[in-house]
């Protein structure tokens, strides 16, 4: 994991940044369109807005976001914390945050001026499990690339249960959280915070967030309409002393409902219909190859879109990716002309055996282990039984150490030894052939292509046979990007 003052860059390519704007926290720490103290598109402040920026701080002291956008914070700028109003000393590496910017930017965002920072928390609380890694309750998938600090010797293997943490990333909203920061605060926290999709509600008394149980305690939610299982909600609460995994949480101090999208811009200019913008989340529903949703911000997909770290396949449900474009000052649907994966997508169709799944935890393909945890959103009832022995496709990512995690695995028919496809990131070349993820790839294409081909390109691989116990032979072999 990553804990050096300015974060490594996750792919070998140069981001474009436009501008957008996403908060993942509760209602009051958004700029987007939910209830609560948020800006909900509020047309009342001053001035034009030039643009919106939203993605992972990665170097906090220079207000640099993404590695490829260098702000800078306006004179009457206002910084939020978790929705309180904070020094901007207080951002750190990791976090993510959302910029408001003045009319004066760029149309890359390369620079600008902030007129309001919000970064946020996912989580706020004690650790529940360290196997997976829980803070009440909610699985925190770990990265190579997630920044860590205050944690002994920067190895979450190394926190205690009941340690208190605070987790930045990004939600699925179905129980997976990927960690862009994870801290330890000297002295604990005095607010405990928690967010996730309501499941159990009982009348109004009680809700759960994924194994985390809530008491209400006379609390109304801040909702826009009725409160019910299935809204996306951040929670706060007061400290418990000796919290246990699964024990209610009985001190509430508040409920919000969250709608996740970009704010609406004000510009007093009649004449511009559009404005750049950029949003950074997770793909909640694919539509068609045109339209799909990022978490609740409605994108359509310009005809000369441009893939960078990934392809138009790549785009399914569970996958996070960057959306660069213009957003419409009347619809505000975001239009992409650039989409950015951030980790490099993986898939492999193969034949897998049950007794290569480990249910709940791995999927093994040719000696090669791939996590299957809470960020896997679609699964066939592979994951949670066990059972396949069947021809397998299986969608995901990798982190910068090339670490596998899957998000979407699906049965594709009978086993056959015949028909693999696999694309990854090229991890070692040698003269008749390379390996993918560590697995073996050779046959007459893959030969032609060793002495143009790099560690860490993406290739695929189509129409190949099994070839062994870790390796495949005489396919189709292309270079993605």
């Amino acid at each position: 994991m990553n804990t050096r003052t300015t974060m490594n860059k996750p792919l070998n390519f140069k981001l474009a940044a436009l501008c957008g704007a996403i908060v993942l926290g509760g209602c009051n720490f958004q700029i987007g369109n939910g209830s609560g103290d948020s800006n909900d598109g509020d047309d009342s402040s001053s001035g034009s807005d030039g643009g919106a920026s939203i993605g992972v701080l990665t170097d906090a002291g220079g207000l640099e976001v993404n590695f490829n956008s260098e702000f800078s914070l306006a004179a009457s700028g206002t910084v939020y914390l978790d929705g309180a109003e904070v020094d901007a000393s207080e951002l750190q590496d990791g976090m993510v945050a959302s910029f408001k910017l003045e009319e004066t930017v760029p149309d890359d965002l390369s620079s600008g001026t902030a007129t309001e920072i919000r970064a946020n928390h996912i989580v706020i609380g004690p650790v529940t499990s360290l196997a997976p890694l829980s803070v009440l309750g909610q699985e925190i998938t770990v990265l190579e690339e997630t920044e860590l600090d205050g944690i002994s010797n920067d190895d979450v293997g190394n926190l205690s249960l009941g340690e208190v943490v605070r987790v930045s990333g990004y939600s699925n909203r179905q129980g997976g959280n990927i960690a862009t920061r994870i801290d330890a605060p000297t002295g604990g926290t005095l607010e405990w915070k928690i967010t996730g999709t309501v499941s159990s509600l009982q009348a109004s008394s009680s809700f759960s967030l994924e194994d985390q149980p809530i008491s209400m305690g006379g609390v109304v939610p801040d909702c826009e309409s009725e409160f019910a299982d299935g809204d996306y909600v951040a929670v706060t609460a007061s400290p418990i002393t000796s919290f246990t995994a699964g024990q209610t949480i009985d001190t509430t101090l508040s409920i919000s409902c969250e709608s996740i999208a970009l704010p609406t811009l004000v510009n007093d200019d009649d004449d511009i219909d559009e404005l750049p913008a950029e949003m950074e989340g997770i793909v909640s529903e694919v539509n068609n190859r045109s339209e799909f949703l990022l978490y609740d911000q409605e994108v359509e997909i310009s005809s000369s879109v441009q893939f960078t770290g990934g392809e138009e396949s790549d785009l399914i449900l569970g996958a996070k990716i960057e959306v660069e474009g213009t957003v419409d000052r009347d619809s505000n649907i975001l239009t992409a002309n650039s989409i950015i994966f951030h980790q490099r997508p993986i898939e492999i169709e193969a034949p897998l055996a049950s007794t290569d799944i480990t249910a709940n935890e791995s999927v093994t393909f040719f000696g090669l282990s791939v996590t299957t945890n809470k960020l896997v959103m679609e699964d066939d009832l592979i994951v949670s039984s066990g059972v396949a022995d069947a021809q397998v496709r299986l969608n995901g990512f990798v982190d910068e150490e090339q670490v596998p995690y899957a998000i979407a695995l699906s049965i594709r028919g009978n086993s056959d030894d015949e028909d693999v496809t696999l694309k990854g990131p090229v991890s070692d070349v040698e003269s008749d052939g390379f390996d993918v993820m560590g697995i073996s790839v050779e046959g007459d294409s893959a030969a032609t292509l060793v002495t143009s081909l790099n560690e860490e390109d993406v290739v695929r691989v189509e129409n190949a046979e099994v070839d062994g116990s870790d390796g495949i032979k005489d396919g189709d072999v292309s270079v993605v990007n």
